[in-house]
């Protein structure tokens, strides 16, 4: 009889993450709906700055 309980919560437990998941995606916007700031705290013209712009303009043409 334990059996039967665990595998009756068990179904219960999928089928709730499926109707959670299926609700979730007919939420979704396009992503990005609004432009995506970068925010690198160091100076201005040191490696972390250059590689954070070299990423950022990588970003922005895979993401348009």
């Amino acid at each position: 009889m334990n059996i039967f309980r665990t595998s009756l919560f068990n179904r219960r437990a999928v089928l709730a993450a499926a109707l959670t998941l299926g609700a979730v995606s007919s939420w979704a916007q396009a992503y990005p709906s609004r432009p995506i700031k970068l925010i690198v705290p160091y100076a201005a013209g040191g490696a972390t700055d250059i590689t954070a712009r070299t990423l950022g303009e990588k970003l922005a043409t895979r993401l348009g």
